[in-house]
């Protein structure tokens, strides 16, 4: 009975001993310590994306640029100015060449590259400076200087500028394309820079005031 106790014991042991036992690799040789310094490999993550930054429709686009606080009046814009109370003073002014316009009392005013409403906080206080008390005035756009259209279109030219306007109604005003033009060559010049600056531009983007629309020829 002993004798058989400890043959069991013997390779209960022996089985331990076997399972404890550390791997051992093709070239018998074991796996390196992980080192104390070694720098941990984070996981890949999955690309975030972007957030808070809406895209905006051709007309979404247009309301921002043509926004009150935003938008700077140039030559050929004509502005809308309305006193409470006081009708020789609400009229229509037509911003000039050099960039100004007349008004009763206060002359020769520069409105050029200014908002409706610092425009409109400059005649309040023209006007509150010795001729009315408390003015009440406002200021907005009558309307907006025109957009131009050149190139291989049948009718080149300035055409008037509405909100909402699109490179795909500006060459339905300008009368369509020629048989010359090329549909992917469509350029747009912004008002103030120059011809270099230009930018290709697709069927149903935005067109702003004073944009100079261009169609090349195509290529044969």
């Amino acid at each position: 009975m002993l004798l058989r106790l400890l043959s069991v014991t013997a390779i209960t042991l022996f089985l331990c001993a076997c399972g404890s036992r550390p791997a051992v690799y093709a070239d018998n040789s074991r796996p390196p310590p992980p080192r104390a310094d070694s720098p941990r490999v984070a996981a890949p993550q999955a690309p975030r994306a972007p957030t808070g930054v809406p895209s905006l429709t051709g007309q979404q686009a247009a309301d921002s640029v043509l926004n009150p606080d935003a938008y700077r009046v140039a030559p050929g814009d004509s502005v809308r100015i309305e006193v409470l109370g006081e009708t020789e003073l609400s009229l229509i002014a037509l911003i000039d060449s050099a960039g100004y316009i007349n008004y009763p009392f206060l002359g020769h005013l520069r409105a050029i590259d200014q908002t409706v409403r610092e425009l409109e906080r400059r005649i309040r206080a023209g006007l509150a400076n010795g001729y009315l008390r408390n003015p009440d005035v406002r200021v907005s756009i009558a309307a907006y200087r025109p957009v131009f259209v050149s190139g291989q279109v049948r009718q080149s030219g300035a055409y008037p500028y509405t909100p909402g306007l699109t490179a795909e109604k500006v060459l339905t005003l300008a009368g369509g394309l020629t048989q010359f033009a090329s549909s992917r060559r469509i350029y747009v010049q912004r008002a103030g820079q120059s011809q270099e600056q230009r930018i290709r531009i697709e069927r149903d983007s935005p067109v702003y005031p004073g944009d100079t629309v261009i169609v090349e020829e195509r290529l044969f």
